[in-house]
């Protein structure tokens, strides 16, 4: 599964142009409103909802888990993006799913006065209401990307820049389509003779990050056969069955009956893990599953530069 993140300034037609393309996908979309009815909402009440809506800096307060909106948030982004394909508009996405490969970015945009003009024609409004409509509208999203994440969202994030003063709508779309198509396409190109079981001694393209290409490493130095994400297991749903919280772990170690599911990002992020593995074994008794902790991967890396 994969995520469309959608960076659109005011009157690029960003909005139209991803719905039409999460139309062509059947996919779902998702704006700022959504994500904060589908994600926030659930974890917070009607004050804190108002002060999240208020300034980007409260996504910095930890919930009562005991970590950021904004952590809590990016662990249920993740997950989301595990379970199905979506388009992401707005919400700084390039940023929460900027080390994510399987991830598509892209950025529309016009020239201003372009974007002004085009405003004033939608909202019914002077050109100066709309101009100052524009620059709310562009300093917001620079204010929430610079505050959760200390970075602005910069073209070279992008898979591709569009500009909509150039193309049509419909050219845009079938330019995101189509792109995003392909990418699958050679995604399962990649990875289609390279079962998970076999060991990996030169490239690991199934694996996500770095953290885990050196634990795949690590396994294939004391040859321990292992397989990556070889299961997901589902562990809530809504009321109409729905699959709502699934549990994918890293790693199964096939001679120990073992999964393994690697942790090294910030340690407040663990929680949802936690919350998941405690679900799983509740549901799951007889499966195997054990969390590594940075502390023990950082461990485990320094034994094995001492035995190379």
């Amino acid at each position: 599964m994969a995520i469309i993140t959608v960076t659109r300034n005011a009157g690029s037609y960003g909005d139209q142009i991803s719905k039409d393309v999460a139309s062509r996908l059947n996919c779902e979309w998702i704006d700022h409103h959504l994500v904060m009815e589908k994600f926030i909402a659930p974890i917070a009440d009607e004050q804190t909802l108002r002060m999240l809506q208020s300034s980007p800096k409260f996504f910095l307060s930890e919930t009562k888990e005991g970590l950021s909106f904004k952590e809590y948030l990016s662990g249920a982004l993740l997950e989301m993006a595990e379970r199905q394909d979506a388009v992401l508009v707005g919400f700084a996405g390039v940023l929460f799913f900027q080390h994510d490969p399987t991830a598509l970015h892209v950025r529309l945009y016009a020239d201003r006065e372009l974007r002004v003009q085009r405003t004033a024609k939608i909202m019914t409004c002077t050109i100066p209401q709309a101009t100052q409509f524009i620059q709310r509208k562009d300093r917001q999203m620079r204010r929430f990307a610079s505050t959760l994440f200390g970075a602005q969202e910069e073209k070279e994030h992008y898979h591709v820049n569009i500009n909509t003063g150039k193309v049509t709508q419909n050219e845009a779309v079938e330019t995101i389509v189509t792109l995003f198509n392909e990418m699958k396409k050679t995604r399962a190109l990649e990875t289609k003779n390279i079962p998970g079981s076999e060991l990996h001694t030169e490239a690991y393209p199934l694996l996500k990050n770095e953290s885990e290409i050196e634990f795949a490493k690590l396994l294939d130095h004391y040859e321990l056969e292992w397989r990556y994400e070889p299961r997901t297991f589902p562990v809530e749903w809504d009321a109409e069955g729905r699959v709502t919280l699934a549990f994918s772990p890293d790693f199964y170690l096939p001679r120990f009956d073992l999964y393994l599911e690697l942790t090294t990002m910030n340690q407040k992020y663990v929680t949802l893990k936690n919350k998941k593995l405690a679900k799983l074994k509740t549901l799951y008794p007889g499966v195997n599953v054990r969390i590594v902790y940075k502390r023990d991967f950082l461990s485990m890396m320094e034994r094995f530069e001492d035995d190379l």
